[in-house]
């Protein structure tokens, strides 16, 4: 039902479905909170007003903490990651305190899983958490996080090297400081590699992410000559 229509959703979370939930959430039965997560991430997902829905019953820290002890690559971390990426996207954007707990437990999962579906939904929702103020910008200056995401940009399957392309150049739109902690994870070798990639869309983000880190110190902008990507984007043009 709650993958129907809105007027189908708005009329669960008027019954009070969020409640009943949020409490099913702490069942023994790993069945039970599986099913539970796929419809909490089916309301998340029919619109930002019912993701808030969801999002101010609180559900997001019970979802966070369920995530951190589940097992990797499995159908439950699979349903689980997307839901938690439901509570992250659309616009306007949900309030980042709302969202901000989601942070270490999609760091956990990245670095944890090697499945392409479950790595392209929580790259999407770094991608969306990340797209704001400095403070979130901070949140995510994890090294293990922009390691990973860095060999992501290289990756075949286009749909996960966009929303890391994405995450990254947030994250570079930050001061220096920040910028350089991205720069010295291996950034600007990695966008060196794939920015005349056959796919259009890809160097496109490249090019914004090396217009961001070109935007800092004279240092920053010196290891991007040093790297060859000048004589790149003359062939680009």
């Amino acid at each position: 039902m709650a993958s129907g229509t809105t007027d189908h959703v708005s009329n669960l979370i008027e019954k009070d479905v969020l409640v009943h939930f949020n409490q099913l959430l702490s069942s023994p039965h790993i069945e039970v909170v599986e099913q539970v997560i796929w419809g909490i991430g089916n309301i998340a997902g029919d619109s930002p007003l019912t993701r808030d829905s969801v999002l101010n019953s609180g559900s997001l820290e019970s979802i966070a903490a369920v995530l951190d002890q589940a097992v990797p690559g499995t159908s439950f971390m699979r349903n689980a990651s997307w839901a938690l990426s439901n509570l992250c996207r659309g616009r306007p954007q949900p309030q980042y305190m709302l969202v901000r707990r989601a942070i270490p437990t999609l760091i956990k999962i990245l670095v944890e899983n090697d499945k392409e579906d479950i790595i392209t939904d929580i790259c999407w929702a770094l991608s969306y958490l990340s797209d704001g103020a400095q403070e979130r910008i901070h949140d995510l200056l994890d090294i293990g996080l922009l390691q990973k995401m860095i060999v992501l940009l290289n990756h075949e399957n286009v749909a996960i090297a966009i929303p890391s392309l994405r995450t990254i150049g947030n994250i570079v739109t930050g001061d220096d400081t920040q910028t350089q902690v991205a720069v010295e994870a291996g950034l600007v070798p990695a966008l060196h590699n794939i920015i005349t990639h056959p796919k259009k869309s890809v160097r496109k983000e490249s090019c914004w992410v090396l217009s961001n880190i070109t935007a800092g110190t004279e240092d920053q902008v010196q290891l991007c000559i040093d790297a060859g990507i000048i004589d790149k984007l003359v062939q680009i043009l």
